[in-house]
């Protein structure tokens, strides 16, 4: 009798954690990834920097070409590291071992939490300054 109580419980579970349903995840929504602001290619150099965000007394940054980056292409990495629905703290929070829930509301905290989150992608991965965007006045 314990032997077949044993089996039928060892068997409803393996039935139970093959069969799971797998976990949906939620649609990426681009609109969630900040705007630029800057447009790209305004006042090109012989170098081919052009300007970027105004500094305090309203003279422009100078940033280098391809920057800001092509906002498809933006969008595509920064959904490609919040695909599972976590961004991890290691790349996006500073060296901090935790992970947060990508954050999709409207509080200050989540929009600061996706402003940072794109600096970091558009410095680390793209190499383009803050001053290619407007973020650093928000």
């Amino acid at each position: 009798m314990k032997l077949t109580t044993l089996l039928f419980f060892a068997a409803a579970f393996m039935v139970a954690s093959v069969s799971s349903a797998p976990v949906k995840r939620k649609e990426f929504d681009p609109s969630l990834v900040p705007e630029f602001g800057i447009e790209p290619g305004q006042n090109p150099d012989s170098h081919g920097y052009c300007d970027g965000a105004l500094d305090a007394n309203g003279v422009p940054a100078r940033i280098p070409p391809g920057c800001p980056p092509d906002r498809a292409a933006f969008v595509t990495v920064v959904q490609k590291h919040a695909d599972p629905g976590w961004f991890g703290g290691t790349f996006f929070h500073g060296g901090s071992n935790k992970t947060v829930p990508f954050p999709t509301g409207n509080s200050n905290r989540d929009q600061q939490l996706r402003l940072s989150s794109s600096d970091n992608i558009l410095t680390s991965y793209f190499k383009c300054p803050i001053e290619s965007t407007t973020w650093a006045r928000r």
